[in-house]
């Protein structure tokens, strides 16, 4: 009778313990798809920014090669 009360007490701590287990895989994976989200955010604003810079660029030449009005080409 002792024996299956501590087997009890053993499975019982052992559930416990891999519940506690499940909840923080959980959290981890909360936060990582938190991070996941927040990295393919950065990365489009990055990708944004560079097209705006290349749309920058192309309209100064744009600027550049068209002649002034009132000047001699």
């Amino acid at each position: 009778m002792e024996t299956l009360k501590k087997n009890q007490h053993d499975l019982l701590n052992e559930n416990k313990k891999l519940v506690k287990q499940k909840a923080e895989l959980l959290g981890i994976f909360k936060k990582q798809n938190l991070l996941i989200d927040n990295l393919k955010r950065q990365k489009l604003h990055l990708e944004a920014a560079a097209l705006l810079d290349f749309s920058e660029e192309e309209f100064v030449r744009a600027l550049n090669c068209r002649p002034m009005a009132g000047r001699d080409v």
